[in-house]
């Protein structure tokens, strides 16, 4: 009985969430949809091949652009920094392009 039971009221319990989230129009969500356009998930849906993974968004003061010498010096030194911990296995600056 206990085990008709549970198999009633798991056909009866709502789906899981799906795991997506956003908030339209904020400038988050513009940064992250640029990020997933131009870098686009895996054959495994993830942007790593493995394990987790994170995304750094860097955002100029008023008036700069984020690719002006000296922002582009810290967010080269910010992915070095990063690359170094023990836990991170790669940290690649996605504004590198292959030459």
């Amino acid at each position: 009985m206990a085990l008709v039971a549970a198999g009633v009221v798991s056909a009866l319990a709502p789906a899981a969430p799906d795991g997506s989230y956003s908030m339209p129009g904020t400038e988050s969500q513009r940064a992250f949809d640029l990020i997933e356009e131009r870098f686009p998930a895996n054959s495994t849906g993830s942007a790593a091949s493995e394990g987790a993974s994170a995304k750094l968004v860097f955002v100029a003061p008023d008036g700069e652009k984020v690719t002006d010498q000296a922002n582009r010096a810290a967010v080269t030194e910010v992915v070095g920094k990063v690359g170094g911990l023990d836990q991170v296995v790669r940290a690649a600056d996605r504004m590198e392009r292959p030459r």
